[in-house]
């Protein structure tokens, strides 16, 4: 678990140590990707544990937060969805230490129709074929601009 905003800047920048993702890692991510641009939350079940893998949503979206297992996937799935629906379309795989850092574009629609795209990084922890954390960065700025927010 990255513990403070400083573990995972130093995470993201460390690209003297980054490496290409284990491809393991990268079908599993893929395969969780692919249920969230399809809505459909049982295409997550090999994937991760319902009560144990943990969401992280870094301070600057208005739906940041801690959310654990199943349960807490639904609860920030409604959060989202009152901005706009949409899903990460990964760009970049890197492998650094035990994580796997994903750059790509969170792309939607609100719910006023208007398209948005945010670029965003993910840090994933996949063990065993299963994912066990995720945690979501976004540019603050970017998120208020992109959903019209104050």
């Amino acid at each position: 678990m990255i513990e403070q905003t400083s573990d995972v800047w130093r995470v993201l920048r460390a690209r003297d140590s980054e490496q290409p993702a284990d491809p393991a890692a990268v079908s599993v991510l893929e395969a969780v990707y692919d249920a969230f641009r399809r809505r459909d939350p049982r295409l997550l079940t090999p994937w991760v544990d319902a009560e144990r893998t943990v969401w992280r949503i870094a301070p600057g979206a208005p739906w940041s937060g801690t959310y654990i297992g199943r349960a807490g996937l639904a609860t920030l799935g409604a959060a989202m969805r009152t901005y706009f629906t949409g899903a990460l379309e990964p760009r970049t795989f890197l492998r650094v230490g035990d994580h796997t850092v994903v750059e790509g574009v969170l792309v939607g629609t609100r719910p006023d129709g208007t398209e948005i795209a945010i670029p965003a990084t993910h840090v994933a922890r996949v063990a065993a074929g299963r994912l066990l954390e995720l945690e979501v960065w976004l540019d603050a700025a970017v998120v208020r601009n992109a959903l019209e927010l104050s």
